[in-house]
C-alpha cells in the first residue's frame, strides 16, 4: 500500500478538471480561513506520516498484513495505540424513492431537472471505485477522478459512489445524483486530504467507514475524542463544507469492552467522526412506502444500524436514509451489480440527495447554502420515525428531499443565513398558515473545543461552545425546542448540547413571535441558519425602503387573501403575473389594519402582490391553487 502526501497545489490541479465553475468555487471559499485550513492540512499530513512509521514497524515485528477482510467487511490498520492496532472498517454487511430524491429529477413531480449537473461528490473509502464501470462512464469518459495515488479497487467504494452518482444504465441502480461526477480517494490520509479539498470549494463528502469498536477503549465510545475535534476543526474553518458519514453497523453486536450509557447495550455505539458536533451522521433503515411524496409506511430501522446518542446526549445519528438491500454497481466487472446493506449504503443515499439540494438552492438563489443550512434543512424536513420527536435511533427521522425542496421553492417559508453577536437578541413575527404545523429551527456550525475526552467513561459534560437558543411565543405562552433526556426518551425544554434546535407547534394559527438568543458568552459572532415553515408571511429582514409589519395569509389560497398593515391610508395595491402584466390595481384610504382581497377571478398559478405606501414597497409571491 502506498501512503500519499497530498499537497494543496495537487488539489488545485485535479479539481479544475470538471464540476463546479471557478467562480462558484471562488464564492464558496471567499470567507474561509484558508490559513487555518492550510495549517490543518500540514498538521494532519505530519500526523499521518508518524502513524505510517508506527504501522510499518508493527507490521514488520508481527509479520502481519496491513489489511484484512472478515465476513466481507474490509479492514485496515489506521493507527497503533498502546501497542495495539486500531482498524478502520467499511460499514456494510454483505434509494432515491425512499428519500424522495427522485422528485428533484427530470419528470420527478416537482417540475425540476436537478440531477447533479456540474456538481461534484467526494468519497473517501477503503479503496477506490472502478472508474470504467458502465454506470460511471459517459461518452467514453469516466465520471470518476482520483485525487491520491491509491490503487486498490474496491467493490465497496464502487457501490458507494454508484449509490451517489450512477447514471442509470440499469434503471434499478440509478444514483441519487446521476449527472454528477466524483472524486474517489482511500482513507489512509483522509483528514489532510479533506482539509485540502475543503480549501478549494468541496461541498459534500461521504465517509462510509469508521473504527472497529472492539479495538477501542471503553471510554472513547460515544465520547468527543481527538478525532471528533479534527473533523470539527476542518468543518468550522470551511463553513460551506458538510461531511456525511455512516453511523456504523454495531446495533446487534455486544461491544465486549464498551460501557454503554445507562447500561443499555442497544445504545451508545458511535465513535470517531460520528461523535463530532458538525458532521451529518446517517442511520440505516429499510425501504419507505411513499405515496404522492408522503411517507405512509415502512422505513423501519435496520436492527444492525448503530445507535447513539453521544455521551453528552447530543442527538446522534442525525438522520436516517435507506441503506438496506441497495442495488448498485460493484467492481468485479464493468457490468457487475450487487445489493448491499448497511449504514455504508444509507450514508451515500443521504449525501447524494443533499448534493441535489445544494444544486437546487444555488439555481434558485445564485449561491450555495452554508453546511449548517443544508444540514438544518434536512433535519427540519425529515419524516419523524420512532418516538415522537428526535431520538438516538433515527435521529430527526427519514430524509425527505421533496419537503426540503418545497421549502427552497416556497414563496412564504423562510431559509435565512444570519449572524448573532454577543448579548444580541433577535425577534420577529410570523403568521401561521392555519393548516400546517408551524415548524421553526436554527442550525449552526459550532466552534471547536479543547474539551476532548482523554479517559473518562460516559462523560456527560457538554462540548457545545456557542449555545444558541430559539423560542416561539404567543399570548404569554412560550414553546421550547426538543432535546434528549435519556438514551430512549426526549422532551421539550432548554437544549444545552445540540447545534441544531427545532420547535414544532401543531395546529398553529395566528401570529407568533420567534426569538433567537444565546446563553453565556459567544466565542465569536456566530453564523446561524434559520428555517421556518408553515407560515403565510413574516416581518423578517425588512429593508429600509420596505413597508414594515406586513402579513399576508392564507398563501397558497383558492379565492382570497387577508392583508394586515398598520393602516391602509394612502395605500396602493397591485397584482402582476410573472410576466409583469398588471391585472389588478386599486388605491385604498382606510383606517382599518386588515383587508380581505377577493381573488376568485384568478386562474391557478403564481402572481406577484405589490403594496405601495408612503414611497415604500412590499412584494410577495401569491400562489393560487
Amino acid at each position: 500500500m502506498k501512503y500519499i502526501y497530498i499537497t494543496l497545489f495537487f488539489y488545485f490541479f485535479i479539481f479544475t478538471s470538471f464540476g463546479q465553475t471557478k467562480l462558484e468555487r471562488k464564492k464558496i471559499i471567499a470567507n474561509y480561513d484558508l490559513t487555518k485550513l492550510k495549517s490543518l492540512e500540514s498538521q494532519y499530513n505530519q500526523e499521518f506520516l508518524k502513524r505510517k512509521i508506527k504501522i510499518e514497524e508493527y507490521l514488520k515485528i508481527n509479520n502481519i498484513s496491513l489489511t484484512k477482510t472478515i465476513d466481507n467487511v474490509f479492514m485496515s490498520i489506521y493507527d497503533i495505540v498502546n501497542g495495539k492496532p486500531i482498524y478502520l472498517k467499511t460499514f456494510n454487511r454483505g434509494a432515491a424513492i425512499s428519500t424522495r430524491a427522485n422528485f428533484l429529477h427530470n419528470n420527478g413531480g416537482l417540475g425540476l431537472n436537478i440531477e447533479g449537473q456540474n456538481m461534484i461528490a467526494f468519497v473517501w473509502d477503503g479503496g477506490i471505485a472502478k472508474d470504467n464501470h458502465m454506470e460511471l462512464m459517459v461518452g467514453g469518459s469516466s465520471k470518476i477522478s482520483f485525487a491520491d495515488n491509491a490503487t486498490t479497487v474496491s467493490s465497496h467504494a464502487t457501490h458507494v459512489i454508484g449509490t451517489m452518482i450512477a447514471q442509470g444504465v440499469n434503471s434499478n441502480a440509478k444514483g441519487m445524483a446521476p449527472r454528477a461526477t466524483a472524486y474517489s480517494l482511500d482513507w489512509f490520509n483522509d483528514a489532510a486530504e479533506v482539509a485540502g479539498a475543503a480549501s478549494i470549494g468541496m461541498l459534500i463528502s461521504n465517509h462510509s467507514y469508521g473504527p472497529n469498536l472492539q479495538d477501542l477503549s471503553d471510554w472513547s465510545i460515544g465520547a468527543y475524542v481527538a478525532e471528533s475535534k479534527t473533523w470539527d476543526d476542518i468543518l468550522y474553518a470551511a463553513p460551506y463544507y458538510l461531511l456525511v458519514c455512516a453511523a456504523g453497523n454495531d446495533g446487534n453486536d455486544a461491544v465486549s469492552n464498551g460501557s454503554p450509557i445507562e447500561g443499555n447495550n442497544f445504545f451508545d455505539k458511535l465513535s470517531g467522526m460520528a461523535t463530532a458536533k458538525n458532521t451529518m451522521v446517517v442511520a440505516n433503515a429499510n425501504d419507505a412506502l411513499i405515496s404522492n411524496g408522503n411517507l405512509i409506511g415502512g422505513g423501519a430501522i435496520n436492527s444492525s444500524s448503530s445507535k447513539g446518542p453521544t455521551d453528552d446526549y447530543r442527538i446522534k445519528p442525525d438522520i436516517t436514509g435507506n441503506g438496506t438491500n441497495i442495488y448498485s454497481c460493484v467492481s468485479s466487472s464493468n457490468t457487475a451489480y450487487d445489493s448491499y446493506t448497511g449504514t455504508s449504503m444509507a450514508s451515500p443515499n443521504v449525501a447524494g440527495t443533499l448534493l441535489l439540494l445544494q444544486q437546487l438552492y444555488n439555481q434558485e438563489n445564485g449561491n450555495y447554502m452554508y453546511a449548517s443550512t443544508l444540514k438544518g434543512l434536512a433535519l427540519h424536513t425529515a419524516d419523524d420515525k420512532g418516538m415522537s420527536g428526535p431520538d438516538a435511533i433515527y435521529g430527526w427521522g427519514y430524509l425527505n428531499a421533496k419537503k426540503a425542496s418545497e421549502i427552497i421553492l416556497s414563496a412564504t417559508d423562510i431559509i435565512e443565513e444570519k449572524s448573532l453577536s454577543n448579548n444580541q437578541v433577535l425577534s420577529f413575527d410570523v403568521i401561521a398558515d392555519g393548516s400546517s404545523d408551524l415548524e421553526v429551527s436554527i442550525s449552526w456550525t459550532d466552534p471547536t473545543t479543547n474539551n476532548v475526552n482523554n479517559g473518562n467513561v460516559n462523560n456527560t459534560i457538554p462540548v457545545l461552545v456557542n449555545d444558541l437558543d430559539i423560542r416561539v411565543s404567543k399570548n404569554g405562552s412560550t414553546y421550547f425546542p426538543w432535546k434528549l433526556t435519556s438514551v430512549n426518551s426526549n422532551t421539550t425544554g432548554d437544549n444545552i448540547v445540540d447545534p441544531f434546535e427545532k420547535i414544532k407547534i401543531n395546529n398553529a394559527s395566528g401570529q407568533y413571535t420567534i426569538t433567537v438568543s444565546h446563553k453565556g458568552v459567544l466565542n465569536s459572532n456566530q453564523n446561524y441558519s434559520l428555517i421556518v415553515s408553515g407560515i403565510t408571511s413574516s416581518n423578517l429582514n425588512v429593508k429600509a425602503n420596505q413597508i414594515k409589519n406586513v402579513f399576508v395569509w392564507p398563501n397558497p389560497t383558492k379565492n382570497y387573501i387577508n392583508i394586515k398593515l398598520d393602516d391602509f391610508k394612502n395605500t396602493n395595491i397591485k397584482i402582476f403575473t410573472l410576466m409583469g402584466e398588471e391585472i389588478f390595481m386599486k388605491n385604498y384610504n382606510l383606517n382599518s389594519e386588515s383587508l380581505k382581497l377577493n381573488l376568485n377571478y384568478l386562474s391557478t398559478g403564481v402572481y406577484i402582490l405589490e403594496i405601495n405606501k408612503n414611497q415604500r414597497k412590499f412584494n410577495q409571491k401569491i400562489i393560487i391553487k
